[in-house]
């Protein structure tokens, strides 16, 4: 089956609304001042390096298990299916690009130019 352009805004819509659910679901379990990006910060100061670079570290095993599935074909024993595995890795780019706009080295789109 291949997808119409509408059918695949569709099924992009659906994939947005389930990778909310679990960054809301698992985020407030990951901060320890209630920020949303705490973990990242913290154990980037931890260990000496930036928090998009200690978010690319947690980001790198989702990386690694997508390349694996496609490599081989989706013939491959996971303990975690390649759904979830490509949901955790969209919400890594998503924290990413708010950590991104915390160091403001990306501009903050709520904020417009006047």
């Amino acid at each position: 089956m291949r997808l119409t352009f509408k059918e695949r805004a569709e099924l992009l819509k659906l994939l947005d609304a389930e990778c909310d659910d679990i960054m809301n679901a698992k985020g407030p379990g990951y901060t320890l001042e209630g920020f949303a990006n705490d973990n990242f910060w913290v154990e980037g100061k931890e260990l000496g390096i930036r928090p998009e670079q200690a978010l690319a570290l947690h980001m790198s095993k989702h990386s690694n298990s997508i390349k694996v599935y496609i490599k081989n074909d989706g013939k491959v024993v996971d303990p975690e299916p390649i759904e979830f595995r490509i949901k955790d890795h969209i919400n890594y780019l998503r924290i990413l690009w708010s950590i991104l706009i915390e160091q403001e080295r990306i501009a903050d789109p709520r904020v417009k130019d006047e």
